[in-house]
């Protein structure tokens, strides 16, 4: 959850070097292949509106 354009920033970065960061959850568990792929994002309550991830 961010609020603006700066805080987005800021989570990407403590993601990636793997600090804590108000508002960023990360959820894991061991995968038995070394190659790591993403399966989803959640990215809140769904669509602005009917069809917009298409």
């Amino acid at each position: 959850v961010f609020l603006n354009r700066q805080q987005l920033q800021e989570q990407i970065n403590a993601f990636l070097t793997e600090q804590a960061s108000p508002g960023l959850s990360i959820i894991s568990r061991p995968t038995k292949s070394l190659a790591q792929k993403i399966c989803f994002v959640f990215n809140g309550q769904g669509p602005q509106w009917w069809s917009m991830g298409r």
